[in-house]
């Protein structure tokens, strides 16, 4: 596509625009790459950077070496590996094969890393032949790819992967990015050709991307958050900047290097930039907007008076295309309005609180379904609306308010309490680095609420006076009766607390009563 063609699209993007121009991802890489093949696609860490055309030169071989090793349209390539160039190039390659991309956390072990193999029927794994993965996984055949250095495919052979499901998936699917599992067993989303183009599209409308910007990434590719950032610098002169790893100590440090003008955030990635010691880098750079999810109304002032960023806010998933609803104004606006190609209702009660339910312009901006699972693809598909199983709030102004999970919410006498609105007064705690909150039973009646604590380091909080804090800033029900202090809690890719993987006693917890007596608690 010429690129006076090309750059008619930036002035007012919609998924269907660009969806007329490129159907697809493989047509959205080779045009771009046409259009202007010295634009510069992204720099590592190390300085190495990547132009459309050598990034397109570098697909091509990785395609080549896959296919040599035996991966066709169709075949399910589970890929997990750091950030690099490579990596990227991999997604591509492995996408213009017609193969299906399904990404992995570079931390899954053990039963969690089978069901994901064995769920996503997966015949090749790539990965970094010392990992831990790649000891773990049983395989027949190893294959290193030569043009890319310390990058392996395995073609798995083990019993229990060579009986995985062959469940048959839409015809239009390029991904399985398997969600994040926080109360329950890791599920597949199918996500389309369609569904990642829109997302590409739903982060330029939430960013304000100019040409000439460039993307921090710190987050991992698996998830959806970063793999939308994979298309960004094929459709507007921008660039990503790859961090091999978040790291608080250097955060600020690579932002500056790299003159990244957009930060993402994600979990408590914002918390914990906050709790760090301040320093003068954190204000010496050309950062202007940090975007993303969970910058709750608590710390949005503190991020841009003490880091000078704009935020805007945004709620989405991937199963719906990402990006659903943005917020530019301000904290009291909490996640935003709808983008104009989604419509939004509340399924409850009553009609201003209750879960969100999403119905998109077009249908297939939804996923297609979640794989091996039609008992969760029934439940959220249903007439054409996406219940998103997130609890909101919707005030006159049209504005969404997010109150949690509606499995995430713990039973008070009598109270329903949402664990999200308990761990956004306590995340803003000075002392506080991560928390969670769950609901453990009760002596007498329901349930009681256990807020688990990593401390800011070097800080040793008092339970009694945490809560006592609290007391001011939520209703009495919603305190926790225990407190337990961890050295680390269980995230997911999205650096949310994977819930499913902690204690549902109170052994170690310290019983503040409520009213501020401390007494441990006995196993």
């Amino acid at each position: 596509m010429p690129a006076s063609a090309t750059a008619s699209l930036h002035t007012a993007l919609r998924p269907q625009q660009v969806l007329d121009a490129y159907p697809t991802v493989k047509d959205l890489l080779e045009r771009s790459v046409d259009s202007d093949p010295e634009v510069i696609y992204g720099v590592d860490w190390t300085g190495r950077a990547l132009n459309r055309a050598g990034l397109f030169d570098k697909v091509l071989e990785m395609q080549s070496a896959l296919e040599q090793a035996g991966v066709a349209p169709g075949t399910r390539v589970a890929v997990t590996l750091a950030n690099s160039l490579e990596h990227i190039a991999i997604v591509f390659a492995v996408i213009r094969i017609g193969a299906i991309w399904v990404p992995l956390n570079t931390k899954l072990k053990g039963e969690a890393l089978q069901h994901q193999l064995r769920d996503s029927g997966a015949a090749y794994v790539l990965v970094q032949p010392d990992s831990p993965i790649s000891v773990e996984v049983e395989s027949s055949v190893t294959v290193t790819l030569t043009i890319a250095p310390g990058i392996a495919a395995i073609k798995l052979g083990g019993v229990e992967v060579a009986s995985a499901p062959a469940e048959k998936i839409s015809d239009e699917t390029i991904a399985i990015m398997y969600t994040s599992g926080t109360t329950g067993p890791a599920k597949g989303a199918q996500v389309t050709n369609t569904m990642l183009i829109a997302s590409v599209v739903g982060a330029v409308a939430t960013t304000d991307a100019e040409d000439g910007d460039v993307f921090y990434v710190w987050e991992p590719l698996i998830h959806i958050g970063g793999a939308q950032l994979l298309l960004l610098p094929l459709m507007k002169d921008v660039r990503l900047a790859l961090s091999e790893r978040l790291s608080v100590r250097r955060f600020w440090h690579e932002v500056a290097d790299f003159d990244a003008t957009h930060i993402h955030h994600l979990g408590g990635v914002l918390q914990m930039l906050l709790s760090a010691e301040p320093s003068p880098i954190e204000r010496e750079h050309g950062a202007r907007i940090t975007w993303g999810a969970g910058a709750t109304s608590q710390i949005w002032d503190d991020v841009v008076q003490r880091f000078g960023l704009r935020i805007h806010e945004c709620y989405g998933s991937t199963e719906t295309s990402s990006i659903v609803t943005v917020n530019k104004t301000g904290a009291a606006d909490g996640i935003g309005q709808p983008l104009p190609w989604f419509e939004t209702r509340i399924k409850g009660d009553s009609a201003d609180e209750g879960e969100l339910i999403i119905r998109p312009e077009r249908s297939d901006l939804i996923t297609p379904g979640y794989l091996n699972r039609p008992d969760a693809t029934r439940e959220s598909h249903q007439d054409g609306w996406w219940h998103s199983g997130d609890l909101v709030r919707r005030s006159d102004d049209g504005n969404h308010h997010f109150l949690g999970r509606t499995n995430d919410s713990i039973r008070i006498r009598g109270e329903n309490v949402s664990a999200w609105q308990v761990e956004s007064v306590f995340g803003a705690h000075p002392e506080i680095d991560q928390c969670a909150a769950v609901g453990v039973d009760a002596q007498i009646g329901e349930q009681e609420i256990l807020l688990f604590v990593i401390p800011v380091e070097g800080a040793e909080p008092d339970p009694a006076q945490l809560v006592e804090w609290a007391e001011s800033r939520m209703p009495q029900f919603q305190l926790p009766r225990y407190v337990r202090f961890m050295d680390e809690l269980p995230l997911t890719p999205s650096r949310r607390v994977a819930k499913k993987q902690l204690p549902r006693d109170v052994e170690g917890a310290v019983d503040v009563g409520g009213g501020g007596r401390i007494t441990t608690r006995q196993p």
